[in-house]
């Protein structure tokens, strides 16, 4: 196959893509935690693949998004899944970054995003979408503290007139 055909081939690829992100249907990968790719209920024709709620997953989802508003902590809300023995799909226990991901995916609010594109989707929502802004104002708060708390602590030992000490890992 030649260059441009090659080229041609993804930029068909990226119109389909963003054609179905535009009817609400999910895109690439595998689905989120919580949902399944539903084969079935794919129209031929159409781009993109349904998302079915995954009851014993989404069970899983909700937890955490109310674990998350009424401990305000990730790590707490770890905690309490390493607990309880919930594990991801793949049997690992939770991380930070699986847990964030999941706070923050719109996906579990009923959206579909593909690069620049945000629409509705056709899936079910897990979480409502009061309930999924809830969290992300949490979220941006609490990142704001947790970012500014070590430059306020240089901040306060500079005016003290202390030596800071920077590790740069190198």
């Amino acid at each position: 196959m030649g260059a441009a055909s090659l080229i041609d081939l993804a930029v068909r690829l990226r119109r389909g893509r963003e054609r179905g992100a535009r009817t609400g249907r999910h895109q690439s990968g595998t689905a989120p935690y919580g949902y399944v790719r539903d084969y079935s209920a794919r129209r031929r024709g159409e781009p993109g693949v349904p998302l079915r709620v995954h009851e014993p997953e989404a069970e899983v989802v909700r937890t955490i998004f109310r674990l998350y508003l009424e401990l305000r902590s990730i790590e707490k809300v770890i905690g309490r899944l390493r607990a309880a023995g919930v594990r991801t799909r793949r049997g690992k226990e939770w991380t930070r970054a699986s847990v964030a991901w999941i706070l923050k995916n719109e996906t579990y609010a009923g959206r579909v995003l593909f690069g620049s594109i945000r629409s509705r989707g056709v899936h079910e929502a897990i979480v409502s979408p009061d309930m999924f802004a809830r969290v992300r104002r949490l979220l941006a708060r609490n990142n704001r503290r947790r970012r500014g708390a070590p430059a306020a602590a240089r901040a306060a030992a500079r005016a003290r007139g202390a030596a800071v000490l920077i590790y740069s890992g190198a």
